[in-house]
C-alpha cells in the first residue's frame, strides 16, 4: 500500500509519452507519406493493394491503436512487468468501447493502480508465488479494471469525448486558429 502513496500521475503520464511519441512520429511519417502518394486504407487484402496503400494502412494502425499503447505504457509505469497485459487488455477495451486517447490514459492509470493494491494485498504460499505475476495478476486484475472501464467510467468518458468532438467541430475556421495559436 505504502507504492500507492508514493505513485504520481504525472511521472507515468510522462512514461507514456515516451513510449508512444516514437510510434506517434512513426506512424504520422508513414500515413503523411502514403497519402502523398496517392494512398488509401487497405480494406480488403484479397482485392490488391499499393506501396502506397501500405504506408497509409500502417500510419493509420499506429496511430488507430494509441488507446491501447498509452494504456498499457501507464500501468506498466506504475505496476512493472505485471501492469504490461491489464494495460494492453484494458487499453483494447477503452479503444473497443469508443473512449479514444483519453480512456487509454484512464484505463492505464485503473489497470496499474489495480495491479499495485491486488499485489499488496493477496497473499498466496510460498509455492504459488511463480503464478502471481503469470498467471493470478493478469487475470484478476483484466478482469477488475475490465469492469470499472466498462460499468463505471466508460460512458462517462464517452460523454466527455463526445461533447468535445462536437464542440470542436463545430468551431469555425477563427476560432480553430485562436484555440491553434493558445496551444
Amino acid at each position: 500500500m505504502d507504492k500507492i502513496k508514493e505513485i504520481g500521475f504525472k511521472k507515468h503520464l510522462m512514461t507514456a509519452i515516451s513510449f508512444f511519441l516514437p510510434i506517434i512520429v512513426a506512424s504520422g511519417f508513414l500515413l503523411a507519406i502514403g497519402n502523398m502518394m496517392g494512398g488509401l486504407t487497405i480494406d480488403n487484402f484479397r482485392d490488391g493493394f499499393s506501396f502506397a496503400d501500405t504506408m497509409s494502412t500502417m500510419g493509420g494502425y499506429g496511430l488507430g491503436f494509441l488507446p491501447m499503447i498509452v494504456s498499457t505504457a501507464i500501468a506498466y509505469s506504475i505496476a512493472d512487468k505485471p501492469g504490461i497485459a491489464p494495460g494492453l487488455i484494458v487499453g483494447f477495451v477503452a479503444h473497443g468501447i469508443g473512449t479514444g486517447f483519453l480512456g487509454g490514459v484512464v484505463s492505464g492509470y485503473i489497470s496499474g493502480y489495480i495491479v499495485v493494491f491486488l499485489m499488496a494485498t493477496i497473499k498466496v504460499p510460498k509455492w504459488m508465488d511463480g503464478l502471481m505475476p503469470t498467471l493470478v495478476l493478469p487475470f484478476l486484475s483484466a478482469f477488475l479494471s475490465g469492469m470499472v472501464m466498462y460499468y463505471v467510467v466508460g460512458t462517462p468518458i464517452i460523454w466527455f469525448t463526445d461533447i468535445i468532438t462536437n464542440y470542436l467541430g463545430n468551431l469555425n475556421t477563427s476560432s480553430l486558429f485562436v484555440y491553434g495559436a493558445i496551444i
